[in-house]
C-alpha cells in the first residue's frame, strides 16, 4: 500500500515538473537503499529485498551497482529472484559472491545467521560450504571463528558433501576443532580415508576401541599410521598387540620399527615393549647399551623375562651398571628358576650368608644347590653331602658326589667318612689328602666294611701309616692273620718281636713268629731261638731250629751259642754231600762259632757245594781268625802266596 501511494506521487511529479521527477526518484532510492540495509542488519531478509527492489526501480545511477550486489546476496541466499536486467548490473553476479559481500557494508556475520536457517532447511549446499570457508578463511569482516566455521561445515557434511567432511576432518586433526560425541561420524572418516589426516584419526579410534572400526579389515593399518605420527593410545595399542603375537610377520616388522622410533624419542611403553622383545631374543638394529636400557625398562616394569635376561647380561659382564650383589634378589630368583646355573648358585649364597631370607635350604629345588655344589660352594657341597651319607640318591656327577661328602666328611659327618672310606676301599681315586683317605677309610673299616678293612691291611703292610694308624689297625690286622694271611702272620711275628703285646693264645704268638721268621726277620728267628733254648716245643726242622739260635747267638745270647757249639761238634759231617754241608754250615758260622766261619771259608775257596768265591772265603777267613781259628789266622796271613800258588 506505502509503495502503491510513493509510485503515485512520483507518476504526479512526473507529470507536473519533470526535473523534480527525477530528483524526487533518486533520492527516493536512496532512501530505499538505507532502509533495505536497515532491514538487512536487523535481519528482515523480506523487507530488506522490498526495499533493495524499490531502489533498483529508480535506477539511482550511484546506487545500482551496490543495490544488485544486495540483490545477488539476496537471491543467492534463496530470498528471492529479481529481475535478470538487475541482477546483471552486479559485476560479480556470476561468479562467488564474496566480492559482493565485501562491498557490502553489513556485517557478514548478520547476514549468515539471519540466512541460517533457511540453508539448513533447503539451501544451496555450495553456498553453505561458501559461508563455512568464509569463516574458516576470514572474508570480509569474518576473523576466522573455528566455531562458526565447523557448525556450517557440519550442515553440510550432513547433506552428503565430502569437501566438507574433509575439511572438518582437517579441523579435527589440527585441532581447531574438538568435535564432541557424534559430531565428526567415522562414516565421514570413512568416505575420506585417502586424507593422510583422515587415517590417523581412524587409528586413534581404533586405539579407542570403536568396535566396528577394530573389526574393520584397514583397521591395523590406521593404527600403525598413528602410531608413526606418535598418538600415544595408538602406540599403547600397537605395543599390545605386538605382545600379544596378534600380527603377522609383515605387520609385526612394521610395528616393531615403528616402536623403536617411538621408544629412541623417549616413549617408556614402547622401550619396555622393545626391551622384553629383546630378552625374548628379537633382534633390532641398537646399540648394546640402548638395547641394555630397554631391557632394564622392562625389568624395572615388572616383566620376568626382562628381569631374566638383565640377569644374564650382569653375568656376562655386559650390564656393567649392576654388580650381583646390587642386583634384586627377585630379579635373580626368577633367572634360577628359568635354569641360570650362576643365578641358582648365587640364590644359594644369598641364603648362605642370610641375605635371603625367604627360603631355606631344604626349600630349595635340589638343582640349585647341585650347580653351588659344582661352583665349589662348600655349604652346599655339605647339605648335599649330609644327603648322600644319609643314602639319598642324587643325579650327581661322581666327581660332584665325591666333593659333597668330602666337604660333610671334614665337618665330622661320620656316615660320610664311611662312604669315602668305602669308595677308596674299591679302588675309586679321590681327590683328597693321602692323611683323609686313610681316616676315611679307617672309620669304614671300623663299620665293618671288609673291603676297607683290608685297604687299612695293606697300608699298614706295605708301611704307609702312621704309628697311630698301626695301633688302630691292629683288630684288622689279627682279624687277616687269624684267616690265614701269612703275610700279617709274619707282620704281628715282628712285631711280638719286637716286644709287642697282643692278646693271643701262646701257640698263636709262635706261629706269627715263625712267619716272620720264615721270612728273614732277625729278631723273629732270635726270639724263636730263645724259647727253644726254654725248652719250648715248636712245629720247625732242626735245621730251621739251629738258623733260630743263631739268630739269638747273633744277638749276643751266649746260652745258644753254646748249644750250637755244641750241636757243631756232634754233627756227621762226613756224611753229608758238599751243598748239604755248605749249608749246614751258615747258621753255625753266623752265630761265631769259628771253627764253622774256617770251614764256610773253605768251602768258598775251594768251591765245595757253592760257586768258588775268593772273596767270600777271605771274609769268612777274616771272621774265623778274629774269633781265634789258627788255621783261619794263617790263611789270612799268606793269603796273598796261597792265591798265587792257586794261579
Amino acid at each position: 500500500m506505502f509503495s502503491k501511494i510513493l509510485f503515485t506521487l512520483e507518476v504526479v511529479a512526473l507529470i507536473a515538473a519533470p526535473v523534480g521527477y527525477l530528483k524526487l526518484r533518486d533520492y527516493r532510492a536512496e532512501q530505499f537503499f538505507e532502509e533495505g540495509d536497515a532491514a538487512l542488519q536487523a535481519g528482515d531478509w523480506d523487507r530488506a529485498y522490498t526495499c533493495y527492489q524499490e531502489s533498483a526501480r529508480r535506477e539511482n545511477k550511484e546506487l545500482v551497482k551496490d543495490v544488485a550486489c544486495r540483490l545477488t546476496l539476496c537471491k543467492d541466499f534463496g530470498l528471492g529472484v529479481a529481475p535478470a536486467a538487475q541482477l546483471q548490473n552486479c559485476p560479480w553476479h556470476d561468479r562467488m559472491f564474496s566480492h559482493c559481500l565485501a562491498v557490502c557494508k553489513v556485517p557478514a556475520k548478520q547476514i549468515f545467521e539471519g540466512a541460517k536457517q533457511g540453508l539448513a532447511e533447503s539451501g544451496s549446499t555450495d553456498l553453505i560450504v561458501w559461508v563455512a570457508a568464509a569463516y574458516m578463511n576470514g572474508y570480509s569482516t569474518v576473523s576466522q571463528p573455528y566455531e562458526e566455521a565447523t557448525d556450517w561445515y557440519r550442515m553440510a557434511a550432513v547433506r552428503g558433501r565430502v569437501d566438507a567432511q574433509r575439511q572438518l576432518v582437517t579441523m579435527a586433526y589440527e585441532r581447531k576443532w574438538t568435535p564432541g560425541s557424534g559430531e565428526l561420524p567415522s562414516e565421514w572418516l570413512l568416505n575420506v580415508k585417502d586424507m593422510l589426516e583422515a587415517r590417523i584419526l581412524l587409528g586413534e579410534r581404533v586405539a579407542a576401541g570403536e568396535e566396528a572400526l577394530v573389526e574393520h579389515s584397514e583397521g591395523d593399518d590406521w593404527l600403525l599410521v598413528a602410531t608413526q605420527y606418535g598418538n600415544r593410545a595408538a602406540t599403547e595399542r600397537v605395543i599390545e598387540k605386538v605382545l600379544a603375537g596378534t600380527y603377522s610377520s609383515e605387520k609385526k616388522e612394521e610395528a616393531l620399527r615403528l616402536l623403536l622410533i617411538a621408544a629412541h624419542d623417549g616413549n617408556v611403553a614402547a622401550q619396555v615393549c622393545i626391551g622384553l622383545k629383546l630378552a625374548e631374543g628379537e633382534d633390532f638394529p641398537l646399540s648394546q647399551e640402548s638395547a641394555t636400557n630397554y631391557i632394564l625398562a622392562a625389568a624395572r616394569q615388572g616383566n620376568e623375562k626382562a628381569q631374566v635376561r638383565i640377569v644374564e647380561l650382569a653375568q656376562q659382564g655386559t650390564y656393567r651398571d649392576s654388580r650381583w650383589d646390587s642386583l634384586p634378589t627377585e630379579w635373580i630368583l626368577l633367572a634360577a628358576k628359568q635354569g641360570n646355573e650362576k643365578a641358582q648358585v648365587r640364590i644359594v649364597e644369598l641364603i648362605q650368608f642370610g641375605l635371603y631370607t625367604d627360603a631355606t635350604w631344604d626349600e630349595l629345588p635340589i638343582a640349585w644347590l647341585i650347580a653351588a655344589a659344582q661352583n665349589n660352594n662348600e655349604a652346599a657341597q655339605a647339605y648335599l653331602g649330609a644327603k648322600l651319607a644319609e643314602g639319598a640318591t642324587l643325579d650327581l656327577p661322581e666327581e660332584t658326589s665325591i666333593n659333597c661328602l668330602f666337604a660333610v666328611a671334614k665337618q665330622g659327618n661320620e656316615k660320610a667318612q664311611v662312604a669315602l672310606g668305602k669308595k677308596l676301599a674299591e679302588g675309586v681315586s679321590l681327590p683328597i689328602p693321602q692323611e683323609a683317605s686313610i681316616a676315611y677309610l679307617l672309620v669304614a673299616a671300623k663299620q665293618g666294611d671288609v673291603l676297607a678293612q683290608g685297604r687299612i691291611v695293606k697300608k699298614v703292610l706295605g708301611r704307609k701309616c702312621t704309628p697311630e694308624l698301626e695301633q688302630e689297625a691292629i683288630p684288622f690286622l689279627l682279624s687277616e692273620a687269624k684267616n690265614g694271611n701269612s703275610a700279617v702272620q709274619a707282620y704281628l711275628g715282628a712285631k711280638l718281636a719286637d716286644g709287642a703285646t697282643l692278646d693271643l693264645p701262646e701257640e698263636t704268638v709262635a706261629n706269627y713268629l715263625i712267619s716272620a721268621a720264615k721270612q728273614g726277620n732277625g729278631k723273629a728267628q732270635a726270639y724263636l731261638g730263645i724259647k727253644l733254648l726254654e725248652g719250648r716245643k715248636l712245629p720247625i726242622s732242626r735245621e730251621t731250629a739251629t738258623y733260630y739260635l743263631s739268630a739269638a747267638a747273633k744277638q749276643g745270647n751266649k746260652g745258644a751259642k753254646a748249644v750250637l757249639e755244641q750241636a757243631f761238634k756232634e754233627e756227621a759231617w762226613d756224611k753229608r754231600t758238599l751243598e748239604e754241608r755248605f749249608r749246614a754250615l751258615r747258621p753255625y758260622a753266623e752265630a761265631g762259632i769259628a771253627d764253622a766261619q774256617r770251614r764256610l771259608a773253605d768251602c768258598y775257596w775251594g768251591g765245595w757245594g757253592i760257586p768258588q768265591s775268593r772273596t767270600m772265603a777271605l771274609k769268612w777267613y777274616k771272621e774265623a781268625a778274629a774269633n781265634g781259628d789258627p788255621v783261619a789266622q794263617r790263611m789270612v796271613e799268606n793269603y796273598d802266596i796261597w792265591e798265587e800258588g792257586e794261579r
